[in-house]
């Protein structure tokens, strides 16, 4: 029973995991369509970039599959926070057009951790992707904000995303960490 609920978790996770991808890629795509439409090709090569890296994501994240199958080990090396933060934010760009609000981000540009790079980029993406969806509750556009700050502290790096949405009601709370919950 454990073993079946632990692979209901991690199925559910990677559901999570290649649904944003996917749904990035999705969005690129019909701006694509659109920037075409409206002669504008010098943006589609850009765009078509975003959509060749997301592409690399999936992979990444069906080897990781792979590697958890295998139990293998994460590979941890130095990953530089300023470009780690940029990839989350180019995949969430359409959903920050969408929300009228712009991450503001405070780090130093040397700051980095040692971490699996895309792991590190997932947990990035969904919380900078919930604060978004967060943010939609505040009625004036001009008021939403969401932070991306980063904190050397001695040999150690606090990073924290804070958002001004309404928070979580206090019921949801509980489910929370339940595979398929939303």
């Amino acid at each position: 029973a454990g073993r079946m609920a632990a692979l209901g978790q991690v199925a559910a996770s990677m559901v999570h995991e290649l649904s944003q991808p996917v749904t990035s890629m999705s969005m690129f795509a019909s701006s694509c369509r659109r920037m075409v439409q409206e002669g504008q090709y010098d943006r589609v090569g850009e765009t078509l970039g975003h959509m060749l890296s997301l592409v690399q994501r999936i992979r990444s994240l069906i080897d990781q599959l792979k590697h958890f199958s295998r139990k293998a080990p994460v590979r941890a090396a130095p990953v530089p926070l300023p470009e780690a933060i940029a990839n989350a934010l180019t995949v969430l760009r359409f959903k920050q057009e969408a929300s009228l609000c712009v991450p503001e981000v405070i780090c130093q540009p040397g700051a980095a951790v040692l971490a699996d790079a895309l792991q590190l980029e997932q947990v990035l993406i969904n919380l900078v992707h919930n604060a978004l969806n967060a943010v939609c509750w505040v009625e004036k556009p001009e008021t939403r904000r969401i932070s991306i700050i980063v904190e050397p502290e001695g040999g150690v790096v606090r990073l924290s995303v804070t958002d001004n949405g309404p928070g979580i009601a206090p019921e949801v709370r509980e489910k929370l960490f339940t595979p398929f919950f939303t």
